[in-house]
C-alpha cells in the first residue's frame, strides 16, 4: 500500500487548500477502505483501482469528489510526460482531467437542476438565521449537482456568511431525507473573488468543507453563466482554497492547483 498526501484547490498561502490522500495497492475489501478512511480522518481518501477512483470520507462512500479526483490525477501523472488522465468512479462516469503545471481540471459536463424542494423556514433552521431576511432573494437558491446534488443558498453579506453557526444534526437529517450532499452557501458580497462560499455536508463525517469543487460546478450551472468564474472558501478553517469553474455551452469544468504534502 501507498498513501500520498496533497492539498487541492491550494492558493499561494501556507496551508492552503482542502487535503486528500490517495492509495494507490490497496487489496482489502471496503469495510477496509471505510476503516482506513475513518482512521486518516482526511476530508476525502481517493482508492485507486485500475482505472477506478473509490472516494471514502471519514463516514461514508461518495459517488463523486472533485478535489479528490485532481488529487488521484495529480498522482497518476507526477512522473508521466501525458497531461490528461482518463479514469472512472466506481459507477462507471468518466473522469476526465487535464493538467497545466500545477493546475488541474475535471470536466464535469453540464449541470442539473434538481426537484428538490426545500421551504425558507427549512433553510433558516438549518443556517440558525436569527434574520431571515439575509438569504438573497435575487440568486438561484436550488439543488444543483455536477455529480453530486448540493442545496445552494444565497446570503445577502459575507459578514452574515462568516458568522454562520449552523444546526449540522438539521443539515444531516434533511441531506439525508432528500438524497442531496449538504449545503453551499455562497455570497457575492466579496471583492478577491467573484463568489465566496462555506459548505456542509456533515454526513460525511467532516461538518464543513475547505474547498468543494462538485458545488463550485454546480453554482456555475445554476447561474447559467458561460466564462469562468472564482470562488473563494476555507478561511475560517484555516485552509484557504481557491477554485476556478468555466463554462462553455453549458459544458462545466472546474479546477485548481494541485500541490504534494511531503
Amino acid at each position: 500500500m501507498k498513501i500520498t498526501y496533497l492539498s487541492c484547490f491550494a492558493n499561494e498561502r501556507p496551508g492552503s487548500g482542502n487535503k486528500a490522500a490517495v492509495v494507490q495497492d490497496f487489496a482489502e475489501n471496503d469495510e477496509a477502505k471505510q476503516k482506513l478512511a475513518k482512521e486518516l480522518a482526511l476530508p476525502v481518501i481517493v482508492f485507486i483501482e485500475q482505472n477506478r477512483l473509490l472516494f471514502f470520507y471519514p463516514e461514508t462512500e461518495m459517488s463523486m469528489c472533485n478535489h479528490g479526483a485532481l488529487a488521484a490525477a495529480a498522482v497518476l501523472l507526477r512522473h508521466s510526460n501525458a497531461n490528461e488522465v482518463q479514469v472512472f468512479n466506481r459507477e462507471g462516469k468518466r473522469l476526465y482531467i487535464k493538467k497545466q503545471g500545477e493546475q488541474f481540471t475535471l470536466e464535469c459536463g453540464k449541470a442539473e437542476i434538481l426537484p428538490v424542494k426545500v421551504s425558507h423556514n427549512e433553510i433558516v433552521a438549518m443556517l440558525n438565521l436569527s434574520n431571515p431576511n439575509v438569504v438573497n432573494q435575487d440568486l438561484p437558491c436550488v439543488v444543483a449537482s455536477v455529480g453530486s446534488p448540493k442545496l445552494l443558498v444565497p446570503l445577502i453579506s459575507l459578514h452574515e456568511l462568516k458568522a454562520l453557526s449552523p444546526n449540522f444534526a438539521l443539515i444531516k437529517s434533511w441531506s439525508l431525507s432528500n438524497q442531496v450532499n449538504g449545503l453551499y452557501v455562497y455570497t457575492q458580497d466579496v471583492s478577491e473573488y467573484d463568489f465566496y462560499t462555506r459548505a456542509f455536508n456533515p454526513k460525511t463525517g467532516n461538518n464543513e468543507d475547505a474547498a468543494t469543487g462538485v458545488a463550485a460546478g454546480a453554482l456555475l450551472g445554476a447561474l447559467g453563466m458561460n466564462g469562468a468564474i472564482t470562488i473563494g472558501q476555507g478561511e475560517g478553517l484555516g485552509h484557504p482554497s481557491l477554485i476556478v469553474a468555466r463554462s462553455h455551452n453549458a459544458n462545466i469544468a472546474v479546477g485548481g492547483r494541485v500541490v504534494f504534502n511531503e
